[in-house]
């Protein structure tokens, strides 16, 4: 690996994120806007950041490096914050999220969420949320994934779990696993309309198989006292 290379990619997403912190942490007491930009031979780096009259804030940056590149943004104001950002890299990168928001009746959203990848080994994902209704609704779930390059096998599992205003229970959770080139299965299992497992291999059609509900073994002690 060209470690050079690397260094001036980790130097161009540390200079992208002080500016933006310096930007984003300028007193202010009005609504104003700045931003930078800059370009030479091998890439381009841009940012802005804005104050808003009601307390709300925002700023974002983007950069390229040859074949690297890097982005983000943060806002926060009355409705909530959300933060993010990302590198790529011909070697590996990464992402992630996170947002808590509130919207104007009372109901709630959360959601936050990581992943990576390295060339040539392979890459995986994490995720979650959360949330309310103004009405007394609720849900969440998390979802996720991982995949091994090297073997071309990968995994995929994602849950969720809701409750109506009413207080009706619905939602379920999915598994996959796959291989590249080949095809996989998916085990499918829901609170409502039953389970499953498909078979998607490759270039065949889907073979869906319904899964009998499972149905608990009583432990209770039999007794043997009947009759007498």
């Amino acid at each position: 690996m060209n470690t050079q290379y690397c260094r001036r990619t980790d130097l161009l997403v540390g200079a992208l994120s002080l500016a933006l912190l310096c930007i984003s942490l300028s007193p202010t007491q009005r609504a104003d806007a700045r931003g930078f930009a800059a370009h030479g031979a091998n890439g381009r780096a841009g940012g802005f950041a804005r104050n808003f009259q009601n307390g709300g804030q925002a700023a974002g940056f983007a950069g390229r490096y040859k074949n690297s590149a890097a982005a983000g943004f943060a806002g926060r104001g009355q409705w909530g914050s959300a933060v993010g950002g990302g590198v790529a890299t011909p070697y590996g990168g990464g992402a992630f999220h996170r947002a808590n928001l509130t919207g104007p009746n009372g109901g709630t959203f959360n959601t936050q969420g990581a992943g990576g990848y390295k060339t040539g080994v392979g890459a995986g994902r994490q995720g979650a949320f959360s949330g309310t209704t103004a009405n007394g609704g609720s849900g969440s779930g998390t979802s996720g994934f991982k995949y091994n390059a090297q073997t071309g096998q990968g995994t995929q599992a994602t849950s969720a779990q809701f409750t109506s205003a009413s207080g009706k229970d619905y939602g379920g959770n999915e598994t996959t696993t796959w291989t590249k080139g080949q095809g996989g299965s998916t085990a499918l299992e829901t609170d409502n309309h039953g389970s499953y497992d498909i078979d998607w291999a490759k270039g065949q059609k889907p073979v869906v198989t319904p899964m009998p509900t499972t149905v608990p073994v009583s432990t209770s002690p039999v007794s043997t006292s009947a009759g007498q």
